[in-house]
């Protein structure tokens, strides 16, 4: 199933990583800390049915 917030939360996750790293340095232990907590803030994010959380245009 298409799920275009997956989409969004991998680009921003990416991004996110590239300027840790870019910042800090390369360290697979706080790369990998920093993108799983980061896709599952935003996937919980996104499962929410709060309306200031939701990106739809309605």
């Amino acid at each position: 199933m298409f799920n275009p917030s997956s989409i969004v939360i991998e680009a921003f996750a990416e991004q996110l990583i590239e300027q840790y790293v870019n910042m800090y340095g390369h360290n697979e232990a706080d790369t990998h800390v920093l993108v799983t907590n980061t896709r599952n803030a935003l996937e919980i994010i996104s499962n929410s049915d709060a309306p200031y959380h939701d990106a739809t245009i309605r």
